[in-house]
């Protein structure tokens, strides 16, 4: 494949070259081309421990793009993580389903990611932001790296109200894309809130009422509120999300559905669902559907 006909999906993808921890495409029997070390065993890895390994990748792919003089965008990172898992998951069971709005002018940054396991059935809006790498242009500064800042929450826009306001039954969640080219990247190194190895943070999640009342996008204000994605995915009575969203935020008023959302009978790239998608100012949506999934998959690991 030549190196200018490498598609964008492919660029998420440029290979590690660290020969302790080599990261490479492989081509599977489909013809397409994977962003993944291997074929992974799912099943046996669990959801919490998939979901950190997915979170490395997102991190280290960052990491890459800008060794490679690349700049990953919040859109790509998300649909590249969204088409891994559809590839993913249905070998542990689930079935998954991807609606895009097809691209037009002004289209809607938000996703809603839907999970129906036995009767849990909860849904998120999720708005995603990468961490921005900054340079000090300053004299005498030489470049240096500056503290992290998600740049593309944009405060006097008020998305963080709208993203809250447009929810509507569902659970409004803000996912971070991070990497370590920061300044202070030790605040994903911290013990005080439990040791995590830094790709975990690759992914992480805070309730957008955290967001709201910060009113900021630095990393060190955001962070206190953040979670790894992994912990999302909770164990335990009831439905497992619903006790993740309270560990994310005790005080965030969890939202379930009673059954299956209307737009679930509608198939994709219909003009009902590009319709829904547009009065709804959504990007996409992702519905995955665990019903047949063994309660084994979401023990934690």
């Amino acid at each position: 494949m030549r190196q200018g006909k490498r598609a964008l999906g492919d660029q998420f993808a440029i290979a590690m070259h660290r020969p302790t921890c080599r990261l490479h495409l492989q081509s599977i029997r489909d013809g397409t081309m994977r962003f993944w070390p291997g074929k992974p065993n799912i099943h046996a890895l669990g959801m919490q421990k998939y979901l950190r390994e997915l979170s490395g990748v997102v991190w280290r792919e960052q990491n890459n793009a800008y060794r490679e003089g690349l700049n990953l965008q919040e859109e790509t990172i998300t649909e590249c993580l969204l088409l891994q898992m559809a590839r993913d998951l249905p070998n542990a069971g689930f079935r998954v389903r991807l609606f895009t709005r097809e691209r037009e002018k002004d289209t809607g940054a938000d996703w809603v990611w839907f999970f129906k396991q036995g009767p849990c059935r909860i849904g998120f809006r999720v708005q995603a932001k990468k961490l921005y790498r900054r340079h000090d242009r300053r004299p005498g500064r030489t470049n240096q790296l500056m503290p992290g800042r998600y740049d593309g929450h944009v405060l006097k826009k008020g998305q963080t109200k709208t993203l809250i306001k447009r929810a509507g039954p569902n659970n409004p969640i803000y996912v971070f894309y991070n990497h370590d080219h920061v300044k202070n990247r030790q605040l994903f190194r911290q013990v005080s809130s439990g040791f995590k190895p830094p790709s975990f943070w690759g992914c992480s999640v805070a309730s957008a009422n955290f967001v709201e009342r910060k009113k900021s996008r630095t990393l060190s204000v955001l962070h206190p509120g953040m979670r790894p994605l992994h912990e999302l995915f909770q164990y335990g009575p009831g439905c497992g999300l619903a006790n993740g969203l309270k560990l994310l935020d005790p005080d965030m008023e969890t939202k379930m559905h009673d059954g299956d959302p209307d737009w679930a009978r509608l198939q994709e790239n219909t003009t009902e669902m590009q319709s829904y998608l547009m009065a709804e100012n959504l990007n996409g949506i992702a519905y995955f559907d665990a019903s047949e999934v063994g309660e084994d998959f979401f023990v934690p690991c």
